[in-house]
């Protein structure tokens, strides 16, 4: 899969470095990013089994 990444998330992870950082480990590092949101969805999911991922949705959309 393949997300593209704008000008806005190149400065969100540039600002937790003060390396500078390639098109690679910006690849990188939204993969990493990607792969803990699934990690946390389904342990939000286990430990609460009374939610649905609809619901969680919900939350994120309220919030954003």
């Amino acid at each position: 899969m393949k997300v593209e990444i704008d000008d806005k998330f190149i400065g969100q992870l540039q600002s937790y470095t003060t390396l500078p950082l390639t098109n690679s480990d910006f690849e990188f590092l939204a993969q990493c990013f990607f792969d803990i949101g699934l990690l946390t969805v389904d342990s939000v999911l286990e430990k609460h089994p009374e939610l649905t991922f609809r619901e969680l949705l919900m939350m994120y959309f309220r919030k954003h």
